[in-house]
């Protein structure tokens, strides 16, 4: 099947993701930009439809109808596994696939902040692992997964859509269930890991009020809970989490995420200077005591970013601008990335000026 051929290129080749459109050859992302698969045929509708055939399982093919698209994981025959979403537009049928890897890399191997490290051993509380689409936020949460299951006898019960990694236990107990097979929905599968003597959940996504509620109670009774929002920084994603309930409410749920948020990991990718790979550059708010009593007084969580600058020695906290500065004194990237990804460039530059 050509589509295999594709699968395999992609995987071999380091591409992020495959986007296929009929009337164009197949396209991969490459180090965050499209390229076109070299000596790729031009997509038929026939085409399309007959890898849509073979890919989607039949259990989604009525939701597929009823919603128009649909997400799964697939294995192809060499058993490289992909996360596919399958969509209509202007009447013919679209098709994403991200390349899912194999081996989960480390908290290290991934250059991400060490203090990654320390999440297992909070007792309850609630994570948060943000950005935009393709900015790495399940190869992150894999990581923090990962390790505890090599360093920490845990029972990690995780609830996707669809599962991306895979995980073998080691001291750790890892149950993966995935939304649509195993379990209704996130919101079902939270109430069914609260009866299932979990340490720790990990939530593809928070999408909805119930689930956001079911965390937040989780999270209250002892049991980490770690998931993912589409959300770019830390006050971002403080008043995402609160904007899931009505107004009336908030400061009731200010007062409960307060006591229960322990950290805010915000990322986005970046190529390298050598561009051949992709790296992260990250904004880590740890959720002290000054940045509790910000979110329990319900006001602006502005003063949040002076809060995360002033304590990079104290708590090991950092904003995207200190996370480029050190990528670029690394190395790392040039200074032209630096700037393009900023929050504010401006300032940024002005540290730069006093870099030696």
């Amino acid at each position: 099947m050509y589509l295999d051929q594709a699968f395999t290129l992609a995987f071999r080749g380091k591409a992020s993701d495959i986007l296929i459109k009929v009337g164009l050859p197949i396209k991969f992302r490459y180090l965050g930009q499209i390229v076109t698969l070299k000596g790729s045929k031009i997509v038929t509708e026939k085409m399309i439809d007959d890898w849509v055939e073979v890919t989607m399982p039949d259990f989604l093919k009525p939701v597929y109808e009823e919603k128009g698209d649909v997400d799964f994981a697939f294995q192809d025959k060499a058993g490289i596994r992909f996360r596919v979403n399958i969509f209509r537009q202007n009447s013919v049928q679209g098709f994403v696939a991200r390349v899912l890897q194999n081996y989960i890399r480390s908290v290290e191997e991934l250059q991400l902040p060490s203090v990654l490290n320390t999440i297992p051993q909070f007792k309850g509380g609630l994570i948060f692992v943000t950005g935009t689409t393709g900015s790495g936020k399940s190869t992150t949460l894999a990581a923090i997964v990962q390790k505890m299951n090599t360093d920490y006898p845990f029972h990690v019960m995780t609830i996707e859509d669809p599962i991306e990694y895979v995980y073998e236990d080691e001291k750790s107990i890892i149950n993966q269930r995935e939304v649509g097979v195993d379990t209704k929905s996130f919101t079902q599968g939270l109430r069914g890991a609260l009866r299932q003597n979990p340490d720790v959940i990990v939530l593809g996504e928070l999408r909805d009020r119930e689930a956001a509620y079911e965390a937040l109670k989780a999270s209250e009774t002892g049991i980490l809970v770690m998931t993912t929002l589409h959300t770019c920084n830390a006050v971002e994603s403080l008043n995402r989490f609160l904007s899931f309930f009505p107004t009336s409410d908030r400061e009731i749920l200010a007062d409960f995420l307060s006591r229960n948020i322990r950290m805010c990991i915000s990322q986005r990718l970046l190529p390298t200077a050598d561009r051949k790979s992709m790296i992260v550059a990250s904004e880590i708010m740890v959720a002290n005591q000054r940045v509790k009593e910000i979110i329990k007084e319900n006001q602006s969580f502005q003063e949040i970013y002076d809060v995360i600058e002033a304590s990079n020695e104290s708590y090991r906290m950092h904003s995207f601008d200190q996370s480029l500065i050190y990528l670029l004194k690394k190395g790392y990237i040039t200074e032209q990335h630096a700037v393009a990804h900023a929050t504010s460039p401006t300032n940024l530059q002005v540290m730069l000026s006093g870099v030696g």
